[in-house]
Formats: C-alpha cells, structure tokens, sequence
C-alpha cells in the first residue's frame, strides 16, 4: 500500500508541476511595478523575477505578487541582505556596545576591543550571548581567551574567521559585562568588520546590534 502511494503522489506531482494554461506573473515592491515574466502551458523551470533590492527603503516594504493566470501558482520570496550597523530590536533585553582604543595600529602591536553587553530589564537575562565582530586585519588571541573562561570572566567562547562570540550563564538586571580582548594586528591594510549582537540564546530574534569596527593596520617599519 506504502509502495502504490507514493507511486500516485510521484504520478500526480508530475501531472501537476506545470500550469495547465498560460499566464503572467508580476512583482510591485512599495506600489511600484519590479518586473512580469509571462510563461507558457508547458513551463516547468522556476520564474524568477530579481530586482527586488534596488526599490527597497528604510523602515517597512510592500511586496505584492500578481498572476494573470487560470490555475495558482506556488511561490516563494528570498530576501537577504547585510548591513554594517543593523537596526536593534525595539524590545532588546540586552544593550551592547563596542570600541577600540586605538584606529590604527602596526602589524604585531596589539589593539585593545573593548565590549560591555548590559542587562536593559528589571529580571536575570540567563544565557546571554555576545558575537563580537572583527575587523579582518585583527586576530583574536586564544591563550587570553582561555584565561577569561579560566577566572570566570566568561563560562565559555567560541572563534571563526573576524568573529569571536562569547557565552554567559547569565546577566543579573541591570548589570554589565565588561570584556577586553587584546587583538593581534595581522594583516596590513584599512578593514572594516561586521556588526556585533549579543541576545538571550533562548531568542535571537531580539537582537542588540552595534555597528562594525574599523581599523587601520600598517605594515612593521
């Protein structure tokens, strides 16, 4: 029985995974029309209509899809996008701040970041974390990184490239974590790093965002 249903369902996606007649599929973003593909009574390959990005604002958007067509179609929407300082989530629990001592440094000097991820309510925030950006020309040093989970500064930390994130059990109300990394400048050149956010692990949609570091690296004299 298993066997002869997924026979019929195999059958029945491939009858139906073309339209039955021909259409029209448009795209307006905000009022304004992006583009239409039309598509014959055989279409089998996705329609696509890009473009979307360059009628976005700030704030709020409008995406309407449209279709001139005789039976429905499937769709889906992708939106990504990136952004040096992202907005934070109006009811952020935690607040977060970022800073370098110094906009410039020589390769092999040191550049102190300093991060300080506050508790923004009346309650404990349990699990806090901090992923704190950096810019690509600086490394984070590991042997530091251990002596802060070593005197309890932090309860654990993790590295990829230009991110180093770091872990809490939690943060008491309206109490601070502060915490100095002390970076490697590594690479010669002027780079900007991504945005840092710290949030409850329980929840990242509620994200405190503060905007990438830059920093200069020149070569050793």
């Amino acid at each position: 029985a298993t066997a002869l249903a997924l026979s019929a369902l195999t059958a029945h996606a491939e009858a139906n995974k073309a339209p039955r007649s021909s259409g029209t599929l448009g795209v307006d973003v905000n009022g304004t029309r992006i583009g239409s593909i039309p598509y014959a009574a055989d279409e089998v390959a996705p329609l696509e209509i890009a473009g979307l990005a360059a009628a976005l604002r700030k704030g709020n958007n409008v995406v309407r899809l449209s279709h001139d067509g005789g039976e429905p179609l499937p769709f889906t929407v992708d939106v990504a996008w990136t952004s040096l300082s992202p907005t934070s989530a109006p009811d952020a629990e935690l607040a977060l701040e970022t800073s370098l001592d110094r906009a410039s440094a020589r390769m092999g000097e040191t550049v102190r970041l300093t991060a300080r991820i506050g508790n923004r309510t009346s309650d404990v925030v349990p699990s806090p974390i901090a992923r704190i950006g950096l810019p690509a020309g600086l490394e984070a040093q590991l042997w530091q990184l251990k002596e802060l989970q070593d005197r309890g500064e932090i309860a654990f930390f993790e590295t990829r490239d230009r991110e180093v994130t770091l872990y809490w059990d939690g943060v008491h109300a309206k109490d601070v974590h502060e915490v100095r990394l002390d970076l490697l400048a590594a690479v010669p050149g002027t780079f900007t790093g991504p945005a840092s956010s710290a949030y409850p692990y329980y929840d990242d949609d509620e994200k405190a965002w503060d905007g990438g570091l830059v920093v200069t690296v020149a070569a050793p004299r």
